[in-house]
């Protein structure tokens, strides 16, 4: 698949069709190359590459994005079937019949889709149809299903159904334009705002609505993006229609003060899925998230003073260590774990390639995140990964970075007085992405099943202001344990609470990756920053 998106050639399927002539060949691969982004992934379905063939040949040329790409199918099967003409400046003419066909097919294709987001199905492409009896006479007429069928948009005789799902999803898009515009479609009937995430069936043909905008679909965002902001990014990267600078600071804005405003959003899976906005749309430039404009990692350091520190001694923690007083001179923690788009950019430097990185460590081949969000902590990485990471980071930094001591952590955790949390002595509910709802240490109602945007949690910062250090991933660290074995500290999203506790240990071999196991740098004195 990934060769035949690369290649210059025309598909033997597109090559075939009827007429085709080396001209033809060279219009589609610029065609091609021009909307990659938005239209290539449709032609892997033979229908939906006979759409693309077909608009094309019509029209001499492909639309921008694929709500415009269906409008222009349809309008071309209706050109095909004699209910529509074409004016000698290009434009479609649709005659009486023709409207009255799409109209009924929109409607059709709103009761389908009223009635699987009903019946809470989540798989996007799940086959829907009506029996013959519930949609004649009362949705199509014998007419409009006859001529339906032959425009090849309806299949089916005893049971009926649109000839692909994204064709139904584009004629629902339709009807809720309509609806839209009239204000009869608030987005509070489709999605619950405080259950971010689930699927209703609507969230493709919203991205084929903002399609049918394309110019500026900031009518189709600014309804959505309170109650979906996951679906608003969506439309916001995939839908292919434009949107003014406006609106995109605007959005920009709203998530950014609602991702961390526990007091408007107090329930962290709201705030969560506007992380996941933020990461989609790529609007999450919060300083020590993402990357500089040199390329490299935004490393936001934050000075943990030194002095004695209290280490161990938590009768509740995992695995602590023995009560003891230590020295740990100043040194510069990283605000948030790494993220994905921060080690994306070790990746895009060669960091698997360059043997200096992993002199004494085992290289293991890339390996995908488990949640792919930029901002989000990487997880899914080894400690040897972890270690070839702040060597390389040291390198184009040009100063010490490493993976913190155990009593480094524990410190910027716990403070001088030894603090349980990092925020205090007592768990609160809401203040770490962990396992609340762990039958026998139920803490709370909150369980996210996944990492969460870094920062998501302020009340769970340090007094000095480094955050999540409770929950969201596991932190490697530098100390090793038990036959080579590195010390995990933190918790995560999947253990509980007592995990969560700064005192807290895990240690594991060194080549295990875990979807809930990320890392942290340090930068050790002296350093000026």
């Amino acid at each position: 698949f990934e060769a035949f998106w690369g290649a210059d050639e025309v598909p033997q399927a597109v090559r075939a069709q009827q007429g085709w002539r080396w001209w033809r060949e060279r219009r589609w691969r610029d065609e091609m190359r021009t909307h990659r982004a938005g239209l290539l992934p449709l032609a892997r379905n033979p229908y939906l590459l006979l759409m693309l063939v077909a608009v094309q040949e019509s029209s001499g040329g492909l639309p921008q994005n694929r709500g415009a790409l269906f409008e222009m199918f349809a309008e071309t099967l209706l050109l095909r079937e004699g209910l529509a003409s074409r004016t000698d400046a290009g434009e479609v003419l649709v005659n009486a019949e023709g409207q009255g066909l799409l109209a009924a097919l929109t409607t059709l294709a709103f009761t389908m889709q009223a009635q699987r987001g009903e019946a809470g199905e989540r798989e996007q492409q799940a086959v829907t149809a009506l029996g013959r009896e519930v949609v004649f006479p009362a949705l199509l007429s014998e007419r409009q299903g006859y001529l339906a069928r032959c425009a090849t948009l309806l299949e089916g005789e005893g049971t009926i159904r649109f000839s692909h799902q994204l064709l139904q999803e584009y004629f629902a898009a339709r009807y809720m334009k309509v609806e839209l515009e009239a204000g009869r479609l608030p987005a509070e009937a489709i999605w619950q705002r405080t259950e971010p995430g689930k699927r209703t069936g609507w969230e493709e043909a919203t991205v084929l609505l903002a399609g049918l905008y394309s110019d500026d679909c900031t009518r189709v965002l600014e309804w959505v993006e309170g109650v979906n902001p996951e679906v608003a990014a969506a439309c916001l990267v995939r839908s292919g229609a434009g949107v003014n600078a406006e609106t995109r600071a605007r959005l920009q804005a709203a998530w950014l003060q609602r991702l961390t405003d526990v007091e408007a959003e107090p329930d962290p899976r709201v705030r969560a899925a506007v992380g996941r906005a933020l990461a989609v749309a790529g609007l999450d430039n919060r300083r020590g998230v993402g990357i500089g404009a040199d390329g490299l990692p935004d490393i936001l350091w934050v000075e943990i003073p030194g002095g004695k520190c209290q280490l161990g001694g938590d009768e509740d923690a995992y695995d602590d260590l023995p009560a003891q007083e230590v020295e740990v001179p100043i040194f510069w923690l990283a605000k948030y774990p790494v993220t994905n788009w921060q080690w994306a950019a070790f990746v895009a430097d060669g960091g698997y390639e360059t043997d200096e990185w992993w002199a004494g460590l085992e290289k293991p081949k890339p390996d995908d995140p488990s949640w792919t969000y930029g901002n989000h902590p990487r997880e899914t990485v080894d400690w040897h990964e972890a270690t070839a990471y702040c060597r390389w980071l040291r390198a184009r930094l040009g100063y010490e970075v490493r993976l913190p001591s155990e009593e480094e952590w524990e410190k910027a955790a716990r403070g001088t007085a030894g603090r349980i949390f990092p925020w205090g002595d007592e768990y609160v509910s809401g203040y770490a992405n962990i396992s609340e709802t762990w039958s026998n240490q139920k803490v709370g109602p909150y369980y996210l099943q996944q990492t969460s945007a870094v920062g998501l949690y302020p009340q769970g910062a340090t007094p000095e202001g480094v955050l999540d250090l409770s929950g969201n991933v596991e932190e490697w660290c530098l100390t090793n344990v038990k036959s080579g074995s590195p010390v995990l500290r933190g918790g995560s999203w999947s253990p509980y609470a007592q995990n969560a506790r700064a005192a807290s240990r895990n240690h594991f071999l060194p080549a295990l990756r875990l979807s809930y196991g990320g890392f942290r740098v340090v930068r050790p004195a002296p350093a000026v920053l």
